[in-house]
């Protein structure tokens, strides 16, 4: 009888232990399409995407391709693929061939996956993501003479203070915006910061100084 207990207890334990064993197989499996699997067939797909912007003929194209990439779920990898994307835009902005109507497209497409990140505050890569969108609608605003995009530059460099006081790219950006957009009141302001935070060459120095 106690055999027969013996037996049943280890025929129990057995079949627990194989329970265990496949719970812990199959968070495994799972951390690794999650961790690893996803990311990776992310970061292929915008390697392809860029690896053929050669070949794309027009603004349609260009935006189902990465639309595709931005829409690919990761649970990690979206602010790296942004950050790729936001180096595209500054090339494709900067070149002259390039329409104001255009570049509202492709700002209402970057915008549309910054903008939850912003909201969060959250990422890995949040305040260099913000500063490279604030340079890419500072350059939008000099090339096309918009109000709109300086001030949506101004917002981003006062974004990006909110989660890094102090940094200088945002500061000095925040300086530029403002002094490229007119308003020497407020660049006199973030000036004098400059000025007291900061060692400057002498000509940044003058322009400062005879706002």
């Amino acid at each position: 009888m106690n055999m027969n207990k013996n037996l049943k207890m280890n025929q129990n334990n057995n079949e627990f232990k194989i329970i265990i064993a496949f719970i812990i197989t199959i968070l495994t499996l799972g951390m690794f399409y999650l961790g690893a699997y996803l990311p990776l067939a992310k970061s292929q797909m915008y390697i392809n995407a860029y690896r053929d912007l050669p070949k794309i003929k027009s603004l349609e194209e260009f935006n189902k391709i990465f639309e595709k990439v931005f829409d690919y779920y990761s649970p990690i990898g979206q602010e790296e693929i942004i950050s790729g994307y936001l180096n595209i835009l500054v090339n494709l902005i900067s070149s002259q061939k390039l329409d104001e109507q255009v570049a509202n497209v492709l700002f209402n497409n970057v915008d549309g996956v910054m903008n939850p990140f912003l909201k969060s505050g959250k990422g890995f890569n949040l305040s260099q993501n913000i500063y490279a969108l604030a340079t890419v609608y500072e350059i939008a605003a000099n090339k096309f003479n918009s109000p709109e995009y300086r001030q949506r530059s101004i917002y981003l460099y006062q974004e990006g203070l909110k989660y890094s006081p102090g940094r200088p790219i945002f500061i000095f950006g925040l300086f530029n915006s403002y002094y490229n957009f007119g308003d020497k009141q407020k660049a006199k302001k973030i000036g004098e910061i400059i000025l007291k935070s900061f060692k400057v060459e002498d000509k940044v120095k003058t322009i400062i100084e005879n706002l």
